[in-house]
């Protein structure tokens, strides 16, 4: 930006409180004006309870679990959209390096590979319907 003659004016927000933040029309994003705003998610921190009890998890309940996240993060990001007049970069979500399965996720219906690519699905499904304002960025291609 700075070689460019760009001076960026940014706000973080807090450690995941994104919730909070697009929920509340008065926040501190609102009230600052974004242009741009990026959203980077951990898969670990929107699923905890998946991660942390994966092999107690039955596999349709993961699929649904994730669905349901991402049911919701749809949600938010259609009422920031809808207030605000910012694009929103949100991150994918990135496949992990070792699996809780081992090379055995990759012939499970409901592994983590499986999860995560619907769950990128969602969210490439909810950019397309703000097309002219909501991108994704393939986070595993930057990292």
């Amino acid at each position: 930006c700075f070689k460019a003659g760009i001076d960026p004016e940014i706000f973080f927000g807090g450690y995941d409180l994104y919730i909070q933040e697009i929920t509340d029309p008065q926040s501190d994003l609102y009230k600052f004006k974004p242009r741009l705003t990026l959203l980077f998610l951990d898969s670990h921190t929107l699923l905890p309870e998946l991660y942390e009890n994966f092999y107690e998890i039955p596999p349709p309940q993961r699929l649904a679990l994730a669905e349901e996240k991402m049911n919701h993060l749809a949600g938010l990001t259609n009422k920031f959209l809808s207030g605000c007049d910012s694009a929103l970069v949100a991150g994918s979500f990135p496949l992990p390096r070792n699996y809780h399965l081992g090379i055995y996720d990759a012939r499970e219906p409901a592994g983590e590979q499986e999860i995560l690519r619907k769950m990128n699905d969602m969210l490439s499904s909810q950019a397309r319907i703000f097309a002219d304002r909501f991108y994704v960025l393939d986070t595993e291609k930057v990292l």
